[in-house]
């Protein structure tokens, strides 16, 4: 059952458009070039470290379009937590 669940939109922000985060992003994942996408992956492996000591459980939400090189994948292997993983479907 779940309690609590956190979000954070980092994409994109109503009015202001793509974050710095965002482009980054989308430039790592379009050029499939692991150095960005795992430079990304650490700017948010840093909080979730923080965020996590709140939780119990981390879901990483599978991909939504086939590359070779998935970004969550990455951030999964980045983030050194204990805490438990489930898989969202």
């Amino acid at each position: 059952m779940l309690d609590k669940m956190v979000f954070c939109e980092f994409y994109k922000i109503p009015r202001f458009g793509k974050t710095l985060v965002g482009q980054l992003l989308l430039h790592a994942k379009q050029t499939q070039n692991q150095k960005y996408i795992l430079e990304v992956c650490n700017m948010f492996a840093s909080q979730i470290r923080i965020e996590a000591q709140k939780y119990d459980t981390i879901c990483f939400v599978p991909p939504s379009t086939p590359r070779t090189i998935q970004f969550m994948t990455l951030l999964n292997q980045v983030v050194n937590s204990d805490i438990p993983r489930i898989t969202a479907n």
